[in-house]
């Protein structure tokens, strides 16, 4: 079952993804001129190394939580922690040391990173953090399996005890 629903994500990471690519692709057309077919094809890789960060994230939070509020809320707060520490509103060499050394503990950091080696044609630099951000992802999913196997575990032995005092009352 969770395995159906994260496919079910991934196909809307994927519509999603290929929307926000075509529009910035429409929109930005003609400051693109002049920008290698190839880092623009790795500006689009790296998005969707980060959209599974994000399709991971949020399976993961939605295993330990139904409350779509929470959700919500445990989303918005990430996003934009991460969007800061990662250098995304302000460069990080405006902030100090620590708070860089914090950065790198985020997927955010490393898609930035890959973005500013792909514009300088850097590409192992752009392969090595993108894998990062697909680090990232696969720990987020690989937390979700879990706490989902142990929430189903806990069910079925709810369960179990339940039945169990129900015949032992009969």
């Amino acid at each position: 079952m969770n395995a159906q629903v994260t496919l079910a994500c991934l196909v809307v990471t994927l519509i999603a993804w290929g929307w926000i690519c075509s529009i910035g692709l429409i929109v930005f057309s003609s400051s693109l001129v002049g920008v290698s077919f190839s880092t623009i094809a790795f500006v689009m890789l790296d998005l969707f190394c980060y959209a599974l960060v994000a399709l991971a994230l949020g399976f993961l939070i939605g295993q330990l939580t139904s409350n779509e509020l929470v959700m919500n809320a445990a989303a918005n707060i990430l996003g934009l922690v991460w969007s800061f520490l990662g250098g995304v509103w302000i460069s990080l060499d405006l902030v100090g040391e620590p708070i860089k050394t914090i950065a790198k503990i985020t997927p955010t950091y490393y898609y930035r990173e890959a973005l500013e080696q792909a514009f300088a044609q850097d590409i192992s630099a752009v392969c090595a953090n993108m894998g990062m951000v697909l680090l990232f992802a696969i720990a987020f999913l690989a937390v979700g399996f879990a706490v989902a196997r142990l929430r189903r575990q806990t069910t079925q032995s709810i369960r179990t005890k339940s039945t169990m005092s129900q015949t032992a009352q009969a």
